[in-house]
């Protein structure tokens, strides 16, 4: 007797061979400038929590779909959630890249007044 499989495997639509680039996030030939790409209205509709509405909720909001629609099964996201990790990644990065050029001009700053008060 031949049993055939019946489970659907909800497939990861995402390519993981284009992974995530935070190059997407800012403002095409701006100033560094970053846009969101969910908008508020779709960050509502998918119930995405104030704490997680941040450049990679795009990324979420599909990861999310996705969940539900492969039953949270771990395997069936895989390109997704690791899409999602690596924007979290990368918005860290960015994040600490610009508190140190800030601290850094602070420090400038205070260095520079410091020597005018000695003139």
């Amino acid at each position: 007797m031949t049993h055939h499989n019946e489970h659907h495997h909800h497939e990861d639509k995402h390519d993981p061979r284009k992974s995530f680039r935070i190059e997407d996030t800012f403002v095409p030939g701006g100033n560094g400038e970053r846009i969101m790409i969910a908008t508020q209205k779709e960050l509502d509709e998918n119930n995405i929590p104030l704490n997680y509405r941040d450049y990679c909720s795009h990324l979420l909001i599909e990861l999310n779909k996705c969940r539900l629609a492969g039953f949270f099964l771990p395997w069936e996201c895989s390109g997704l959630k690791h899409a999602y990790e690596q924007c979290q990644a990368a918005e860290y990065f960015f994040r600490q890249h610009k508190k140190q050029v800030r601290d850094y001009s602070i420090k400038e700053e205070n260095k520079k007044k410091a020597e005018e008060k000695k003139n």
